[in-house]
């Protein structure tokens, strides 16, 4: 898992400021996130110039990544974000799962 240096799980919102949608995704997740000590929140505005982290895309927004991981596009349900934030940060060290990575390894034949 990519956790931020500070051990916390890192939240990215993909955002622009002509996104009414945007807009409410992103005080909905501060709000939250608020009460929240073990999420980094980085909020990527490309209308400001915000350079887009590697392997983003920027067409459709609201775009939520948390961990490298597509969670969100183009909408956002704050209900199941909050499960499943609570559920990463309750296993401490979860092991998100990744088909790139998993298949690699079946390749290489190390899942035995």
């Amino acid at each position: 898992m990519n956790k931020s240096f500070d051990g916390k799980i890192i939240v990215q919102l993909i955002r622009r400021d002509s996104c009414r949608i945007c807009i409410s995704v992103q005080n909905q997740l501060q709000k939250y996130l608020k009460e929240i000590d073990t999420v980094n929140l980085q909020i990527i505005n490309l209308d400001r110039g915000d350079l887009l982290p590697p392997k983003r895309q920027c067409y459709i927004t609201p775009a939520i990544w948390v961990e490298d991981h597509l969670w969100y596009l183009g909408g956002f349900n704050l209900k199941r974000f909050e499960e499943k934030i609570s559920e990463l940060a309750a296993v401490g060290n979860p092991k998100i799962y990744n088909y790139e990575e998993d298949n690699k390894k079946r390749i290489q034949g190390e899942d035995k």
